[in-house]
């Protein structure tokens, strides 16, 4: 391997941010027209691969979000979507048929314990064979990122997805370095689009809250194209994957518990509530009361403000909060000013709120 890299220093460190950013041998007219599209274009990526309860949930030339708080369940998730690709099972499914391995990368975990997620697979399903396992533990970052270069080049033909188990370890400078994450979130565009495959990333959250850590996990959970953040119910023994945040329909919830012979089974989710996941759901006045508290302080809002303030008090997504945004507009409990990236957004009519 040490030969192989050595070899190809040069391409790696060219391939070491994308082209885009580089500027590197860039013939910005062909970039044009290569990238120009309009309603009769057909796009042959962004092929859906896997699907939660017959709804898209990853696609080819497309990366993705796993996080959790360490000792969640982070490693079983992995196994139940993996097993998912590969076998069809009760909730997660694939009608890919080409390419059809899976890559794995851990970069955090020893190989003993970087092979569970093989071994699950096989106790769920089997066909672990088309899994092909890495691990690097230990190994600095600018090697690393050359041997994901290499990883992808050499199984890209046979595999659809490739897992890089603990992405912080790709960043020379942590997680909270913004120059650092911009790059690194462009080797992902760059792997992901050349080769067509779907990357899955995962990483920590704040012990706090359920935010991807740092600088570097903010960034990538806006980006991708799906934020699956993973939690453990310590009372109930239960997991549960939540789509946080997705570019396309919003994606149920996925409950399990580990059997005696610790393999992931699916569940229902322990009696409680049904958590309210649209505003139609909600009695107005309670939308008014959440109304009068994001906008106590009688400043006006912008939109990144207004979306956080909305997620924090319904303790939703971006995508939720964006569709309670807009219902907010549309029942005139909220108004807009501005355009663009100037836009703001106040109370409709105070007198409302008894005001």
């Amino acid at each position: 391997m040490s030969d192989i890299i050595d070899e190809r220093e040069e391409y790696s460190e060219q391939l070491r941010y994308s082209h885009i950013e580089n500027g590197f041998e860039m013939d910005l007219g062909s970039l044009i027209m290569q990238r120009h599209f309009n309603y009769k274009t057909i796009f042959d990526k962004d092929v859906p691969i896997v699907s939660f309860n017959g709804i898209k949930a990853l696609s080819l030339g497309n990366f993705s979000v796993i996080s959790g708080k360490p000792k969640t369940g982070k490693g079983f998730s992995l196994s139940l979507i993996i097993d998912g690709f590969l076998n069809n099972n009760d909730v997660i499914d694939s009608n890919h048929s080409e390419r059809h391995k899976v890559v794995h990368i851990d970069t955090e975990q020893s190989g003993g314990h970087a092979q569970r997620l093989i071994n699950t697979v096989g106790k769920l399903g089997g066909n672990n064979d088309l899994i092909e396992g890495y691990w690097f533990r230990g190994v600095a970052p600018d090697p690393l990122v050359k041997i994901v270069d290499l990883l992808i080049e050499k199984h890209h033909k046979e595999a659809s997805i490739f897992i890089i188990d603990g992405i912080r370890d790709l960043s020379r400078s942590g997680v909270n370095d913004q120059e650092e994450s911009t790059k690194l979130f462009n080797k992902l565009l760059h792997w992901t689009q050349k080769y067509n495959i779907h990357i899955i990333i995962v990483i920590h959250q704040n012990k706090a809250d359920k935010n991807a850590t740092g600088y570097l996990g903010g960034d990538m959970v806006k980006k991708a194209e799906l934020h699956l953040s993973i939690t453990k119910d310590k009372t109930a023994g239960t997991y549960t994957i939540e789509a946080e945040d997705t570019r396309d329909a919003p994606i149920d919830s996925i409950t399990f518990m580990l059997d005696n012979d610790i393999r992931p089974i699916v569940v229902d989710e322990p009696t409680k509530s049904r958590k309210k996941t649209r505003p139609e759901e909600y009695e107005l006045e309670t939308h008014k009361t959440i109304i009068k508290r994001i906008f106590n302080d009688g400043i006006k809002k912008n939109n990144n403000e207004l979306i956080d303030k909305i997620r924090f008090e319904y303790n939703i997504g971006d995508s939720l909060a964006r569709i309670f945004r807009e219902y907010y507009i549309n029942a005139k409990l909220i108004k807009v000013t501005g355009g663009g990236n100037k836009k703001t957004f106040t109370i409709y009519d105070s007198k409302l709120f008894n005001y």
